[in-house]
């Protein structure tokens, strides 16, 4: 496997679990390092974050990725160790379960940027070990949209609605985050994608602490304390989970009130 590079998710079940050795490995020499991570095998968050902890303090190229074998950064976790460990001040941030991953994040995002929220929230599942299982396998709630006057009207399948909140009940039951479709204007422009209804991807992870509300992580602002652990509540005239606008938002979502469209399905 030399030569082979690792990165956020390799070595669990759905990413590359044949790298699960060598990703138990790499975690070893960062324990080395001084880094307080567990030896499970799974390219986690915590692992991530310990990677880029310790190429920025060593001054190698900053991506979280490590090459077996040949690499800079796998190189220099087998150089002598200093007498200062550089994991010593190594703080991870494990506010949630599932990490906020913004969708300008050039380290963790294909594509970053205006139009990054979909790998962005691909990714949040990843550090996770959660794959969404593609397009075809999703609950449709809003089949029809129309705008007038910056407000929308909605045409829901009252059945996909209930079969997916059920099925997303179920996931976070099981502490499997997933992905959710939004949309929050009736700019055409911005909906050339999809079924011409959804505009952005967030990902839900948590039951929030009223019935009937969600948390979910939001990518479109690269401020956390905007972006991570917002709250989706059901909006019983719409008859679907919304989220009203915040400041923090960058770019096209600025303010904006999402309407959840659609919810996917996670690989079993």
């Amino acid at each position: 496997m030399s030569g082979t590079t690792l990165k956020l998710g390799d070595g669990f079940p759905k990413f590359h679990p044949e790298l699960s050795t060598h990703v138990k490995e790499l975690q070893a020499l960062l324990k080395k390092w001084g880094y307080d991570i567990i030896e499970n095998g799974r390219f986690d968050w915590a692992t991530d974050s310990a990677v880029l902890h310790f190429q920025r303090k060593m001054g190698l190229a900053a991506d979280a990725r490590v090459r077996i074998g040949a690499g800079t950064t796998w190189k220099t976790l087998h150089q002598p160790l200093p007498i200062v460990l550089p994991g010593r001040s190594f703080k991870m941030d494990d506010s949630y379960a599932v990490p906020f991953i913004n969708q300008f994040d050039q380290v963790h995002v294909k594509g970053a940027g205006q139009t990054g929220c979909f790998a962005a929230s691909e990714t949040m599942l990843r550090a996770v070990g959660v794959k969404q299982a593609g397009p075809a396998n999703k609950y449709q709630i809003v089949t029809k949209e129309t705008w007038k006057s910056d407000a929308p009207t909605h045409t829901f399948d009252a059945t996909a609605l209930a079969q997916g909140l059920a099925y997303l009940k179920g996931e976070l039951s099981k502490g499997r985050p997933v992905m959710a479709g939004v949309s929050y204007s009736g700019e055409a422009d911005h909906k050339g994608y999809n079924e011409s209804i959804t505009e952005h991807f967030v990902v839900i992870f948590d039951s929030g602490e009223s019935e009937g509300t969600y948390l979910f992580h939001d990518p479109a602002t690269a401020t956390k304390i905007f972006g991570a652990s917002r709250t989706f509540s059901m909006d019983s005239a719409r008859q679907t989970l919304i989220a009203e606008g915040v400041p923090g938002q960058e770019g096209y979502a600025i303010g904006s009130r999402y309407f959840v469209t659609m919810i996917r399905k996670n690989e079993e």
